[in-house]
């Protein structure tokens, strides 16, 4: 059994890849929302401790992976932090770019910090720039740099969270381009990607809508994403 046989989910093996650190951050995020101090303390002072590698693990992501110039972003590091140059190395996912702009402001929230809406909004707008359909609607899979996206199939959860990323946006501050971008995703997902049947979220469809990968549950694909986002836009309204 080795990394590349099909049956240990890595993506490339020995870098540093911000879907680690995304859902480190994601997790420890939530963790210390219910640990965190209250008028009653032990001697035991985990929720400090918590707080110290929540804040490590914002700072991670936010320096490495997913900056304030957004056409830095990459997917992998070195071990060491450094980028390594190649197509393979410096893609990034728009989903993971707009997941991660949503889960800093909550991450922030949590810790007592001032939101960085600006940074938030610099993810936001680059992925609707150049990841973004907007004819039909719906976030591209993945890119590169200031450039048009280059895989451009729309994934369940890509979809997913650009609805949470644009609820919370919107909900900070009403935009009119982002309130079109909602509008147009929820069409898009209306008409080609939720199951009219059962209302699940079909895994992958083309750009066009055109059903790619039509599973509704494997090891990756449950009520998470899909289930989240929805949440987080009705309770919005």
């Amino acid at each position: 059994m080795g990394p590349d046989d099909g049956v240990i989910p890595l993506g490339i093996p020995g870098l540093k890849s911000d879907d680690a650190h995304l859902h480190w951050m994601e997790a420890l995020t939530e963790l210390y929302e219910v640990t965190r101090p209250r008028p009653i303390r032990t001697s035991f002072d985990a929720p400090l401790r918590l707080a110290q590698v929540l804040r490590e693990a914002l700072r991670i992501n936010a320096t490495y992976f997913y900056p304030r110039r957004p056409a830095r972003s990459v997917s992998y590091r070195e071990p060491d932090w450094r980028r390594n140059p190649g197509e393979r190395y410096e893609r990034f996912s728009y989903g993971r770019m707009v997941e991660f702009a949503w889960l800093m402001i909550r991450a922030e929230r949590i810790l007592g910090r001032r939101p960085s809406w600006g940074h938030f909004r610099a993810l936001v707008d680059h992925a609707l720039e150049y990841g973004y359909d907007h004819r039909r609607g719906g976030l591209y899979e993945a890119g590169i740099g200031a450039e048009p996206a280059f895989e451009t199939d729309k994934v369940w959860w890509v979809q997913a969270e650009s609805l949470a990323a644009l609820t919370v946006g919107l909900r900070h501050r009403g935009d009119a381009g982002y309130a079109r971008s909602l509008n147009r995703l929820l069409q898009f997902l209306r008409a080609h990607q939720i199951d009219p049947q059962d209302g699940i979220w079909l895994d992958t469809v083309a750009a066009d809508g055109t059903p790619l990968l039509t599973g509704k549950a494997h090891r990756w694909k449950a009520a998470y994403h899909d289930l989240r986002a929805t949440l987080m836009f009705l309770d919005a309204q």
